[in-house]
């Protein structure tokens, strides 16, 4: 009498898919020749699973092994390439101040490789103006899909004057007296308001409601004192303002 032994299993192909954009995304795929069914498919040797195809799979060597339904193994050894991730940087060709002569141009793509942008302020150009001393972020993606995200601070433009007349007449126009401020990094320090006869009437770093002790301060001119604060540094300014009723 002669039995036959079962043929050991072997593995026909390992179709492998590499990672991209850095990521641990490769794919392992395995067919098995000879052998009795079922299978059960590991990566390492050692974990196995009833499912021949391995996702999210890390770069790296394996060692691939099937078990077939007698228990017999069989084994073939793959790689998995590794990628590198795609990384966004923001040019500034005007610098990053906002104050400056020359516009801020923000390009995170001087070289053209990427396919698409998307910014926080939801310009979708490589190249954009800013106006605003804000925080601005990018995400790009280059022609495989993969992502990346930039971000870059502006600094911003502070810019005052100071008004030479106001009528504090509840219309909601002109009503209170104080440095008009545009823009961030303007910090008023302080800020004194005096009546013709030297009278200390104001003395707050808010703007002047024309009242005083809660009586509404006749129409005159007065003088006033103010310590401001910019990026540029501190200023320090005197002059005369006329309260009209």
């Amino acid at each position: 009498l002669f039995i036959e032994s079962p043929q050991l299993p072997v593995i026909d192909e390992v179709v492998v898919e590499h990672t991209t954009c850095g990521n641990a995304n490769g794919v392992l795929e395995i067919f098995p020749g000879a052998g009795t069914p079922p299978f059960q498919y590991s990566i390492d040797g050692t974990n196995f699973q009833t499912d021949a195809v391995f996702t999210d799979v890390a770069a790296g060597n394996f060692f691939v092994v099937i078990e077939d339904a007698n228990g017999c193994t069989g084994a073939f050894q793959t790689t998995v390439d590794g990628s590198n991730p795609i990384t966004a940087m923001i040019e500034t060709a005007h610098g990053i101040d906002l104050c400056g002569e020359l516009p801020v141009l923000l390009d995170v793509d001087p070289n053209g490789v990427f396919q698409s942008y998307s910014w926080s302020n939801g310009e979708t150009t490589a190249l954009i103006i800013p106006t605003e001393g804000v925080t601005y972020s990018v995400d790009v993606t280059d022609a495989d899909g993969c992502t990346a995200s930039q971000s870059i601070e502006l600094e911003p433009c502070g810019f005052w004057q100071m008004p030479n007349v106001f009528t504090p007449d509840g219309d909601g126009v002109n009503d209170s007296f104080g440095p008009v401020i545009q823009g961030n990094g303007t910090e008023i320090l302080d800020f004194k308001i005096f009546n013709r006869w030297g009278n200390l009437v104001h003395d707050e770093r808010m703007a002047w409601d024309g009242e005083v002790d809660g009586n509404p301060h006749p129409s005159d001119v007065l003088v006033y004192f103010l310590r401001i604060e910019t990026k540029d540094g501190v200023e320090e300014v005197k002059g005369d303002v006329s309260l009209i009723r």
